[in-house]
C-alpha cells in the first residue's frame, strides 16, 4: 500500500471514530432532552389538583377492569367484624400478561425482598439493591413519573441534573429506618406502603395497601379476603379503581394469621402511578392538603373516582422518608 493509500485509510478511521463519537453525543443529549424540564404533559400553571388528574389521564399502563383483571366483592365487613363474608377470592383473574410489562414486572420483583417482622433489621444484599436500581430506572422513563419530575422542579424540591431525581426516589422510598425506638433498621417506605409489615404482639398487618401484593399473597394462599367495607353498605363496583377491604394473611413463621381489619387500595393502577401519585403529593402538597393527626390529608379529583390521599413522612437524619400512604374513599 502506497503511502497516499495509507494516509487516506487512517483519515477514513479517524472519519469513522468521529462519527461514532457523535452519534454517541447525540444519544446522550436526546436522553437529556427526554428528561427536560418542558415536558408537553406539564406547565408550570398546574395546582396540584391538575396535577392529580394529569397523573390519572396520562397513567396509559393502567390495567382495564374486566379486560386485564377481574374482582369479586362479595359480602360487606365492617372494622370490628370477625367474620368472613367472601367465600371466593377478591381476584378472579388478573392476566400473566401484565406480568410481562416491564414496571408490573420489576415490582414484583421488589416483593420477596423485606422481612415482614417489625423490630427486626432488615439485610438488603447487593442483589436486591439492583433490583432497586433497575426499577427505579424503569419507572423514570415513563411519562408519569417525567411529569412528577418536572412538577418537582417546578416546586424547588428536585434539582434538574438527571441523577437527582432517581437519588431522591430511592431516600423516600429505599432508604431504610427505625420504626419502632428498640428495634432495628427494620422498615422503608416502599416496605410498609407495598409489601405489609407484620406486628406480632397484635396479629396485625399495618401498611399493605398495593393491589399487586395483594393479588400475589392470594394467589400464592397466604391472603384470604374477608369482604368490603364501606362506610353506607353501598356495594362497589367490581370495575372501579379503590376499594376498602378486610383480609388475613399467613404468619409463615408460626402458621397464625395476622389481621388487616380495615385497609383501602387502588386497584389495577400502575406501579409508577401509585409512586409517582404519593411522591408528588409527600414532596409539593398544595393548598388543598390539611394536616389532620400527623398526616397531610388531599383531597382528590381522579375522573371517575374521588379520594383522600394519606400521607406521612418522616425526618431520618435529614433526609425525608414514606412512612405510609395510601388512598380512602
Amino acid at each position: 500500500m502506497s503511502s497516499w493509500a495509507k494516509i487516506a485509510a487512517t483519515g477514513a478511521k479517524a472519519v469513522e471514530v468521529v462519527e461514532k463519537a457523535v452519534e454517541v453525543v447525540e444519544n446522550i443529549q436526546a436522553q437529556m432532552e427526554s428528561l427536560s424540564v418542558d415536558h408537553d404533559d406539564f406547565s408550570e400553571a398546574h395546582s396540584t389538583d391538575d396535577a392529580v388528574k394529569i397523573l390519572w389521564k396520562i397513567d396509559t399502563n393502567r390495567l382495564s377492569p374486566g379486560e386485564d383483571y377481574k374482582i369479586d366483592v362479595q359480602g360487606y365487613t365492617h372494622y370490628h367484624g370477625d367474620a368472613d363474608y367472601a367465600r371466593r377470592p377478591l381476584f378472579d383473574f388478573v392476566k400473566p400478561e401484565v406480568f410481562e410489562r416491564p414496571t408490573y414486572k420489576m415490582f414484583l420483583d421488589l416483593l420477596d425482598n423485606y422481612t415482614r417482622e417489625i423490630g427486626k433489621a432488615e439485610k438488603v444484599s447487593f442483589q436486591e439493591r439492583q433490583e432497586i436500581q433497575d426499577f427505579l430506572d424503569e419507572i423514570i422513563k415513563t411519562r408519569v413519573m417525567q411529569y412528577v419530575r418536572s412538577y418537582l422542579i417546578n416546586k424547588g424540591k428536585c434539582t434538574s441534573d438527571p441523577g437527582a431525581f432517581k437519588t431522591l426516589l430511592y431516600n423516600l422510598w429505599f432508604g431504610m429506618y427505625k420504626s419502632t425506638r428498640d428495634g432495628g433498621v427494620d422498615s422503608c417506605g416502599f416496605e410498609h406502603v407495598f409489601v405489609g409489615e407484620e406486628a406480632d404482639h397484635k396479629n396485625q398487618i399495618t401498611g399493605c395497601h398495593g393491589w399487586i401484593q395483594l393479588y400475589n399473597e392470594e394467589k400464592n394462599g397466604r391472603l384470604d379476603y374477608h369482604g368490603y367495607i364501606s362506610m353506607n353498605r353501598t356495594r362497589p363496583s367490581d370495575e372501579q379503581h379503590i376499594l376498602t377491604l378486610q383480609f388475613t394473611l399467613l404468619d409463615e413463621e408460626d402458621g397464625s394469621e395476622d389481621k388487616k381489619p380495615m385497609s383501602t387500595s387502588f386497584i389495577g393502577v400502575s406501579p409508577e402511578f401509585e409512586i409517582g401519585l404519593y411522591t408528588l403529593l409527600a414532596l409539593a402538597p398544595g393548598p388543598e392538603t390539611k394536616e389532620e393527626r400527623g398526616k397531610q390529608v388531599t383531597k382528590c379529583d381522579f375522573g371517575d373516582h374521588q379520594a383522600e390521599i394519606n400521607i406521612v413522612t418522616w425526618d431520618w437524619y435529614g433526609k425525608t422518608r414514606i412512612r405510609t400512604a395510601y388512598p380512602e374513599e
